[in-house]
């Protein structure tokens, strides 16, 4: 099935199976686990990305992060010409991608809180092997850890608090 490992998908079926209750946008008919990328990619339209993650194919996050970045770039260019055309209603319905943004904030510091958690237990663990001055290390690594998974709930939850004032009407003023 495979021609190079390259193609090969870098997550496990399983977990693509727990992905796909999230895939709450997808269209069209669920991938294959490993079928081809390009093969996948044909009938998708905007759910390419999903479709390749369903497959069992993800990109490093270099990848994903650029394309937030390139996402943003469609909405301030929307922002522009809708504000060209005199559409400020549009203008606005495209400013209201700062809830996305924050859903995917709430979303990643989720997953810091879980990596910080990890880091603790390891950095928790006894083990006698370390000299004193390792141990004491990884005790305040651990506290740090501590420190900046309960930071990381905080700001999800600020994230949060901002998408449901957000989804409040504006008072009239008048």
């Amino acid at each position: 099935m495979f021609e190079t490992d390259e193609q090969r998908p870098n997550l496990p079926p399983w977990v693509t199976a727990d992905l796909a209750a999230h895939a709450v946008d997808f269209t069209g008919d669920f991938p294959q686990y490993g079928q081809p990328l390009a093969e996948l990619l044909k009938g998708t339209g905007w759910s390419w990305l999903e479709a390749a993650v369903l497959a069992g194919y993800v990109p490093h996050l270099e990848g994903t992060t650029l394309a937030i970045r390139g996402s943003h770039a469609i909405a301030c260019q929307e922002i522009t010409e809708s504000l060209a055309q005199g559409a400020h209603g549009d203008a606005i319905g495209w400013t209201q991608q700062a809830d996305h943004y924050r859903e995917i904030i709430a979303l990643l510091e989720d997953l810091v809180v879980e990596l910080e958690q990890w880091s603790e237990e390891i950095n928790s663990r006894p083990n006698s092997d370390l000299m004193d001055a390792t141990r004491a290390r990884w005790a305040r690594d651990a506290d740090a850890a501590r420190a900046r998974a309960s930071n990381a709930r905080q700001r999800r939850a600020s994230a949060l608090a901002d998408n449901r004032s957000a989804a409040k009407p504006a008072p009239d003023t008048g």
